[in-house]
């Protein structure tokens, strides 16, 4: 015994594997002692009891107290079955610690995102956007903030672009309905206007362009010829897949879903799942609840 006390008191005075962590340090120790003081309390030999002086005048034996082993800490495996189990109790602890240090840094880091989001929302607010209740911006870029409209409950992601392309003029032309999700990188290129509904999906990189340059003559640069404008409609509940173009005079409609990738200049009906460059009917939604592809 004496042997196996003296490799739980070297191991107890080896250092940590976990670097950089005193806390996590001084919990290993704890549990170190722990599994030490157990084995001295496990190794006593049976002892015997007798009744404290001036309890009984016939000092009567008490029962025998006996420490039975669990299996596995019997016979020449002793130490190395407490070794075992200290370093798996120690991982246990050390694994609690790390997700209790995860939990930590996640919800630190979802409410700092809260406040610097309701902070940007009033920033805007102060220079003439017109942002709902519980509407959080992350960094986005504007041209012209009284010329967006973003209903409340909107989910906005990091690096959408509000562009009115135009000099100063009353506004708002961009409108986005309430509890819309529009995803990072989505562009609005807008000179007439955009209206999206309420519950839409517009997921990253999408691009929605009101206007085309002229090509009629060739004398002059198609940059400087007068184009075709005409404004853009999104009902409620529609979906917009990934880095979709949405051109100008398109209307969608309710319930609508248009694939990724595609290039939508013809308006789309209720209820349609359209796809392709450029974008064609598909079929529709009632009555058929798998999603585009399945079949």
């Amino acid at each position: 015994m004496d042997r196996l006390r003296a490799v739980i008191r070297h191991s107890y005075h080896q250092p940590t594997a976990v670097k950089g962590s005193t806390f996590r340090a001084a919990a290993a120790r704890k549990y170190h002692r722990r599994f030490y003081n157990c084995m001295t309390v496990a190794a006593a030999p049976p002892r015997e009891r007798t009744a404290r002086v001036g309890a009984s005048s016939e000092g009567t034996k008490k029962p025998e107290f006996r420490y039975i082993l669990p299996a596995g800490f019997a016979g020449k495996n002793y130490g190395a079955a407490i070794h075992r189990l200290f370093l798996k109790s120690r991982d246990c602890v050390l694994s609690s610690l790390r997700m209790l240090y995860d939990k930590f840094v996640f919800r630190l880091r979802a409410i700092g995102s809260s406040s610097i989001g309701a902070i940007r929302a009033n920033y805007w607010r102060m220079l003439g956007m017109n942002v709902g209740a519980g509407t959080l911006l992350p960094r986005v870029h504007v041209t012209w903030p009284h010329q967006v409209r973003i209903g409340p409950g909107c989910l906005i992601e990091h690096g959408v672009y509000f562009h009115y392309d135009g000099i100063w003029a009353p506004g708002p032309c961009i409108r986005i309905g309430e509890s819309s999700f529009v995803g990072t990188g989505t562009e609005f290129n807008i000179r007439v206007g955009i209206s999206i509904g309420a519950n839409s999906l517009i997921a990253a990189g999408c691009r929605f362009v009101d206007h085309d340059h002229g090509f009629g003559s060739l004398d002059l640069p198609m940059g400087v010829q007068p184009g075709a404008e005409a404004c853009i409609e999104l009902g409620s509940d529609v979906w917009i897949g990934a880095n979709c173009v949405v051109l100008k005079g398109v209307r969608i409609g309710n319930g609508a879903i248009v694939g990724a990738g595609s290039v939508v200049n013809r308006s789309i009906g209720e209820h349609e799942i359209w796809a392709g460059v450029p974008a064609r009917f598909i079929r529709h939604r009632i009555g058929d609840a798998s999603p585009p592809g399945c079949n």
